[in-house]
């Protein structure tokens, strides 16, 4: 009996210690798979809260998990569809990949003397006509995975593809809209890039931001950041100096597209390039004496290291850090998530 009795004073107990009034648990309700921690049957620590204490160390481990989501997705998404346009005609998905590449298309010698004039300091010790073959052949293939990419891209788009997969939620920096700019000038979708004119990948991720612009006109608003990586880069800083002058007279564009076309950026490239963007010689040599272009370009470098930036490009997507490269197909996602939220947010 006692024993029975010792048994119902332990039950009370714990029934005691854990509720408060009518039956009401001191510990909120909470999903468990979210719990971390329970300290002394009160505190409860969540998985969220812990991520909150180290979002800047979690940040670029989730874009890395998602990247690579994404590329096998991708890569299984394509095979999905290789499969099936081959099972639909009737052949293996390895004579379907022979039908869609094409055979090569022969590269004109114009096209191979550009080239070589572009990249002829790497090659000074070698002889040029057999440099010239090998770029020769190194264009033809491009071309060929250019076309056969287009027609997986094709049979993609014919596929429908309706991608589920979430882009991690990444926190918002206030990136400020002090620079040349392009598109809508209230657009609901502002995307910064600190870019870098010896950067091979912003020269491409330019072409991605024109193709962009192309399509969404004034729902996107395109501003250009300065990050010179001086480090490894010992011509961007100038090269940014000279493009701030070049905007003192409003041709920034025009002499941005000059720069990334050069592989030479000595102040003498950078005066012919500004000669053949409109302009006016005497007046951005003026400018270059001066402390402005300096002082803009450390601005743009002190706020992007500010916002965790370590290389080139940087996307800030209505504040949202994108790091790396993205195809024109990766930013029209950004993009039109960002518009979503949006019309989601006013109630459209």
């Amino acid at each position: 009996m006692r024993f029975a009795q010792n048994i119902l004073f332990v039950i009370a107990t714990v029934l005691i210690v854990n509720f408060d009034g009518a039956g009401q648990s001191k510990v909120c309700p909470q999903n468990t798979g979210s719990i971390a921690a329970i300290v002394n049957g009160k505190r409860v620590i969540t998985v969220e809260e812990l991520d909150a204490t180290i979002s800047a160390e979690l940040q670029p481990l989730q874009e890395q998990t998602y990247a690579l989501r994404k590329t096998a997705l991708d890569n299984l998404v394509t095979r999905l569809v290789l499969e099936e346009e081959a099972g639909r005609r009737g052949i293996s998905v390895e004579q379907l990949q022979d039908i869609l590449t094409p055979d090569g298309k022969a590269v004109s010698a114009s096209e191979v003397e550009r080239v070589y004039k572009e990249n002829s300091r790497a090659f000074r010790n070698v002889n040029a006509d057999e440099v010239k073959h090998l770029m020769k052949l190194d264009l033809e293939a491009k071309e060929r995975l250019r076309q056969y990419r287009l027609a997986v891209a094709a049979l993609r788009e014919k596929a429908g593809i309706d991608v589920k997969l979430a882009i991690p939620p990444v926190p918002v920096v206030n990136i400020s809209t002090d620079g040349p700019s392009r598109g809508g000038k209230n657009a609901p979708v502002t995307i910064a890039m600190f870019s870098d004119f010896q950067c091979p990948y912003c020269k491409q991720a330019i072409k991605h931001v024109d193709e962009i612009l192309s399509v969404y006109n004034d729902k996107v608003k395109f501003v250009y950041k300065h990050f010179p990586l001086n480090a490894i880069h010992k011509q961007a800083m100038a090269a940014a100096q000279a493009s701030v002058c070049a905007q003192e007279q409003g041709k920034f564009w025009e002499y941005q597209d000059a720069l990334f076309q050069l592989t030479d950026l000595s102040p003498k490239a950078l005066r012919t390039a500004a000669s053949g963007a409109g302009v006016d010689i005497d007046k951005f040599d003026k400018c270059l004496l001066t402390d402005k272009p300096r002082m803009k370009v450390t601005q743009d470098m002190d706020e992007g290291e500010k916002a965790g930036i370590g290389g080139t490009p940087a996307f800030f997507i209505n504040g949202k850090l994108i790091r790396g490269l993205q195809s024109a197909g990766d930013l029209k996602n950004y993009i039109d998530q960002e518009i979503s939220t949006l019309s989601a947010g006013n109630g459209k």
